[in-house]
């Protein structure tokens, strides 16, 4: 169990009950379904995780057009998941718009390289 900032958990289930359409996608379209458990929007510290696989030690975030701006902000929030032991995966909404195959292809070979 991670320490949170409890805080933000009005703001992921929000975020649960209204997920951005590529968030939506990805997860009705191939995460939920998955042979591995994910979980969506969970909090550590004072981050918000789009999708995690608690098993396979991964983290996945769909980063939409603010996220150039953002980078730092990014690269520390990825510091910290990295310190929590995740590893973090990240895609943008444009690829899972255009290339969604490929995605689910690449994080389904990443669930499998780390759980055989």
């Amino acid at each position: 169990m991670y320490n949170y900032n409890q805080d933000l958990v009005p703001r992921a289930r929000d975020m649960r009950k209204e997920p951005t359409p590529q968030e939506r996608k990805l997860w009705y379209e191939f995460l939920r379904n998955h042979s591995t458990h994910w979980r969506r929007q969970k909090l550590f510290g004072s981050y918000i995780a789009d999708f995690t696989c608690t098993k396979a030690k991964v983290i996945i975030e769909l980063d939409g057009a603010h996220h150039q701006a953002q980078a730092e902000h990014d690269a520390e929030r990825t510091r910290y998941l990295n310190a929590c032991g995740y590893d973090v995966i990240r895609f943008s909404n444009r690829e899972i718009d255009t290339q969604f195959e490929q995605v689910c292809q690449q994080i389904h070979e990443e669930i499998q390289r780390r759980i055989p």
